[in-house]
């Protein structure tokens, strides 16, 4: 077995402000920049579409007040503008504000919308399609949290719109034939396809979001797994950075290694994260009664979805007081054969899935390769001891003849003398 591991049990902490910004947070920072560089072009190109569907279409568009449209939202970004440089200047490390200012960003884009689609034609506005644009951005760009309420605005203002054209509340401008804003069957069918529209586009663009920041926080692991494996061979350190760390990027509950001694027949906690005390004190170490473990030795992981009434389990009112709901083993495979198990558990309503249990192998694996090194590396030091010790010996015994031979010649010498 590996000797001089021992146990630790660390309790989970939280990000700190100072940590490093994830891939879509840096993202989201470089993209403002690049809405407010767009929205110049935006305003501009409001003001230009503005004169040349008035003085090269002859369209009946209100003039005047598509050029207030177009100065209103190169007005309104010259403030983002320097709101941004302000907050470069003064909290450049905050996340929360940047994605505070985004939201802006977007809410003034969506009134500018709607004032630009009221004036080109309303519920029959080309201009429509560019609510889809912000509901991509925001969806792609910003946390995931109340994102579907969010993306509500964009139909409500629509719809909002459609009703005060029907009812005559404002005068509707027509730009291509006949008008239908005031027939309930075109508005409904319109506003009806452009809300599903909207939650269908937010629904994929998240869903893509999704799958792109958990491969972030996969690779982000995948790299501090590296990186802890060959960096220190204090193997308790190391082991219990890869159970944090598969913690983190799982996003379960706790993680855990255990050992396999096969000369005691007893495999044993060597590192832990989020698993209290009494449940670590109260699992047993004799290798015959753990059957999960011996069960992901057998080479597949293992899954269990229910952890409160699987048989498989040692004691599951333990594991119902822990908070335990499922888990997922792998095993750390060495050169000659298991080494042991590497475990995360979900707390309530967690599931694992089948990519959770190709990153957990991955870290299982640099956890077997730093095992193994501290193994190699414990064996070069007896070595090392035993080359010593065999020199001194060699040393003492060589020393022994000469010296018994050197006093003799001194003996002889002096008795001639």
């Amino acid at each position: 077995g590996v000797t001089g591991v021992q146990t630790c049990a660390l309790p989970i902490c939280p990000d700190t402000d100072g940590r490093r910004r994830t891939l879509a947070e840096q993202e989201l920072v470089n993209s403002l920049g690049w809405l407010v560089a767009m929205r110049w072009i935006a305003g501009l190109g409001v003001l230009l579409a503005s004169f040349v569907s008035a003085h090269v279409f002859r369209l009946p568009v209100p003039e005047s007040a598509l050029y207030g449209v177009g100065l209103f939202i190169l007005a309104y970004n010259a403030g983002l503008w320097w709101w941004m440089g302000q907050l470069g200047r003064t909290v450049p490390d905050s996340t929360e504000v940047y994605a505070l200012f985004a939201r802006v960003q977007i809410g003034l884009d969506w009134l500018a919308m709607t004032l630009l689609t009221a004036l080109s034609g309303g519920i029959e506005s080309p201009a429509i399609i560019f609510f889809l644009f912000h509901i991509s951005i925001a969806a792609l760009l910003l946390p995931h949290a109340h994102l579907f309420l969010y993306v509500a605005v964009a139909p409500a203002l629509l719809t909002l719109m459609a009703l005060v054209e029907y009812f005559g509340l404002v005068p509707h401008v027509a730009l291509f034939g006949p008008s239908r804003h005031d027939q309930f069957v075109y508005v409904g069918s319109v506003l009806f396809f452009f809300t599903v529209a909207c939650y269908m586009l937010a629904y994929f663009c998240m869903a893509i979001s999704v799958r792109l920041r958990r491969r972030e926080k996969e690779i982000g692991g995948v790299y501090e797994s590296v990186r802890d494996t060959t960096a220190s061979l204090d193997l308790p350190t190391v082991l219990n950075r890869l159970v944090e760390s598969a913690t983190r990027v799982l996003g379960c509950k706790a993680a855990a290694i255990r050992l396999l001694d096969r000369e005691r027949g007893q495999v044993a906690f060597v590192a832990t994260y989020g698993l209290s005390e009494t449940y670590l004190e109260k699992v047993p170490q004799d290798f015959r009664r753990a059957r999960l473990d011996q069960a992901t030795m057998a080479g597949e992981p293992l899954f269990v979805n229910d952890a409160a009434e699987d048989p498989r389990i040692w004691n599951l009112d333990r594991v119902r007081e822990e908070g335990i709901q499922s888990m997922l083993s792998v095993p750390l495979a060495g050169k000659n054969g298991p080494l042991g198990v590497m475990r995360a558990y979900g707390g309530e309503g967690h599931k694992f899935s089948e990519e959770d249990a190709a990153f957990l192998e991955l870290v299982a694996a640099h956890g077997a390769v730093a095992i193994e090194n501290a193994q190699a590396y414990r064996m070069l030091e007896e070595l090392d001891r035993e080359k010593s010790r065999f020199v001194r010996i060699a040393t003492h015994e060589l020393r022994s003849p000469i010296s018994v031979m050197e006093s003799l010649l001194t003996a002889l010498v002096g008795g001639y003398v």
